[in-house]
């Protein structure tokens, strides 16, 4: 009996070869090659699903040699022609490197001309790609190959080779996962994961293309998909001898370990022992600490003692989740936030007071403590030593210091941590000599909470619980960087971090006859380094009490202390319902702001700094800097260019309702910062 889909075929193939016969025959003036031939076959007959076989018999009806048609196959698959399904036939592909190349040229034109990292949102811009959809599924690695080989020539249209590196994230649900959902039938999977660098190895050199020489002078090529699971056994020769490795002719490139840590806010019980993941990255660029974007493919490695394997990832896909942060805008957003603030602008609206609701809405009053930490969140003037804001809160126990923490570690690039359990290289890094997967044993770096959120705040809780961390925040809070001095290594690592943090008085309450330095367990130096210090005694305010409590009620009404109601939180501009969505995109947009000093309130600050060191000579110019600092965040607070008179007064209107640091030795005066 007659298979009727195989005399289908070969009756196709038939076709094919004399369609392709016709093609070269038609260019008898200039006969096409062969690699021009297959191009067309591809172009125009590829659009049925064919094996390898498939072709290499059409090919072989033109005399081609079947060696070399599966060349042109390999070649071809590498360069986002055609790829191959689960089935293992090949197609063309709809959609290829060009094509991908020219959207980013389109979309990604200041990325390019910048040398930014470029960020693909997978699902925003190619959900609706039935041929890139397919070729994730089934070839993984060539899509990445594709993507990398277009960012080559959107570069090259710039005529000039930047640093660029170009990166995937948010791939359809289906790929999404946690680290402690990795197991056994992950393996050989595409997955996508978020984890914290708690190791970085020192990058290595491996070998990933090996070229292969005999002295008859055959030779043959072998290159590593994952370079760990591969064995460098040397062929054999057609001619019974053993090929030797050409050095020369061998590609080798850099790949660097990590050891990633789930966030602890994404896993099921977070009362359990922290899951780690071990990746791998080639070509890495050299990163040591930050929350990380992973794709990649799970595999297993074999211990030394029986049957027993570890689970690891070869990465496909590295990128700083901050990075994804300060791509989440779009003109949309942007023309959003500047309606709604020119509308408040127009109708004399504080936008600032309105946004501060949102910054801690569990929490009754303290509205100027809430504007300090917004002014915080949106970073202050570069140029200076830093550019961070650092805030210390200081009351009794049980006014919500912890809850003010604790919510503003959950924005994007922050985090809490308690000095009650951290070290001193926890809260900064460390430089320790330990075996890694790749290689013998080496140097790693172990990034602490303040290296970790680079870029962010860290939320410091009971600060003067452990007086030795002193000596570990002064280089971080000044700096803003971290140096490590070991065995002969000298390692900076950056920590651009702004610094909120909480402490109760030493005795458990305010003692209002003694002063600051004597009711803290703080040196001057670290307070020195504190832009603004706030009281957050209310002192004897029956009005601001019955608030709290009737505050208090409805939290608890709202459901456990587990459930987060931040979210849900609006304020209301004009006709605008505005929420944290919101609140988090203007922080960003606000980031991104550059805001000079006008010759006009350069004499105002001089004159300003002037009178102040008059009436106290101890003060420094750091005063200077905290004004200009605060300056800076109130012009961005207006999305303004420049500073105005009015952001100038702003800022020291809330410079003085702290506590002064050059005043610390004087008793304490109560303010009702609340109001």
């Amino acid at each position: 009996m007659v298979n009727e889909k195989q005399a289908l075929t070969e009756t196709l193939k038939d076709q094919i070869v004399q369609s392709l016969r016709n093609y070269r025959e038609n260019e008898s003036d200039n006969p096409p090659k062969l690699k021009e031939v297959f191009r067309y076959f591809v172009t125009n007959h590829l659009i049925i699903p064919m094996t390898s076989k498939d072709i290499t018999d059409i090919f072989d009806g033109l005399g081609a040699k079947s060696n070399s048609i599966k060349a042109y196959i390999t070649k071809s698959t590498d360069d986002g022609l055609i790829y191959k399904d689960e089935s293992g036939y090949l197609h063309k592909l709809q959609t290829d490197a060009a094509d991908i190349a020219r959207y980013l040229q389109s979309n990604y034109n200041e990325q390019l001309k910048s040398g930014k990292n470029i960020i693909i949102d997978f699902q925003e811009d190619f959900n609706s790609n039935e041929s890139l959809l397919t070729l994730l599924k089934t070839s993984p690695d060539q899509l990445f190959k594709m993507f990398n080989k277009a960012l080559v020539k959107s570069q090259d249209s710039q005529q000039k080779r930047s640093d660029n590196i170009i990166g995937i994230e948010n791939l359809p649900n289906e790929y999404k996962c946690n680290i402690e959902d990795i197991n056994s039938a992950s393996l050989s999977k595409l997955v996508e994961f978020e984890g914290i660098v708690s190791i970085a190895s020192a990058r290595k050199t491996v070998l990933k293309k090996a070229v292969y020489s005999c002295s008859c002078s055959n030779k043959t090529e072998h290159v590593f998909d994952n370079v760990l699971k591969s064995k460098l056994d040397k062929p054999q020769c057609k001619c019974g001898k053993t090929m030797t490795l050409n050095e020369s002719k061998s590609l080798y490139i850099d790949i660097q370990e990590f050891k990633l840590q789930q966030p602890l806010e994404t896993m099921n019980n977070p009362k359990e022992p922290p899951k780690y993941m071990s990746v791998f990255f080639e070509n890495s660029p050299g990163i040591y600490s930050g929350k990380l974007n992973i794709i990649g493919i799970p595999f297993k490695k074999q211990q030394k003692n029986g049957p027993l394997y570890d689970i690891l990832v070869y990465a496909k896909s590295v990128v700083p989740v901050e990075d994804i942060i300060d791509n989440r805008l779009d003109e949309n957003k942007i023309n959003d936030i500047k309606r709604i603030s020119d509308y408040c602008i127009d109708n004399n609206i504080d936008l600032l007071d309105k946004l501060s609701e949102l910054v801690v809405p569990t929490i009754q009053g303290y509205e100027k403590v809430k504007k300090a930490i917004l002014l915080q969140q949106m970073k202050g003037a570069y140029g200076l030593t830093r550019n961070d804001l650092h805030i210390l809160l200081v009351a009794d126990p049980g006014v919500g210091k912890s809850e003010i923490l604790r919510t503003v570690s959950k924005l994007p690039k922050n985090i809490y941590g308690s000095i009650t359990g951290t070290s001193g290289v926890g809260l900064t890094a460390s430089v320790e000599q330990e075996k890694t997967t790749v290689g013998d044993s080496g140097w790693v770096t172990k990034p602490g909470l303040l290296v970790c959120k680079n870029g962010g705040t860290a939320s410091l809780d009971e600060l003067t619980v452990n007086k030795e961390m002193s000596a570990h925040l002064l280089e971080a809070m000044e700096s803003q960087e971290i140096h490590i001095a070991k065995a002969g290594l000298n390692i900076s690592l950056p920590a651009k971090i702004a610094i909120l943090a909480a402490c109760n008085p030493k005795n458990g309450r305010w003692d209002k006859s003694r002063g600051l330095i004597d009711q803290i367990e703080l040196t001057e130096p670290i307070l020195d380094r504190f832009d603004l210090i706030f009281d957050m005694n209310t002192g004897q305010n029956s009005k601001l009490d019955a608030e709290i409590a009737r505050k208090t009620i409805r939290n608890f009404n709202n459901g456990s202390e587990d459930i987060d109601t931040t979210d849900e939180a609006t304020v209301t501009i004009g006709k605008d319902v505005v929420d944290r969505e919101f609140l988090l995109d203007f922080i960003e947009y606000a980031r991104t702001l550059q805001v000079k000093i006008p010759e006009t309130i350069d004499d105002m600050m001089v004159d300003h700094y002037v009178t102040y060191k008059k009436k106290d000579n101890s003060s420094s110019v750091r005063l200077l800097e905290t004004l200009i600092r605060l300056s800076t965040a109130f012009a961005k607070a207006r999305l303004a260019s420049e500073i105005s008179e009015q952001d100038f007064k702003n800022a020291c209107e809330l410079f003085d309702s702290s506590l002064k640091v050059r005043e610390v030795n004087v008793p304490v005066k109560t303010t009702a910062l609340a109001s």
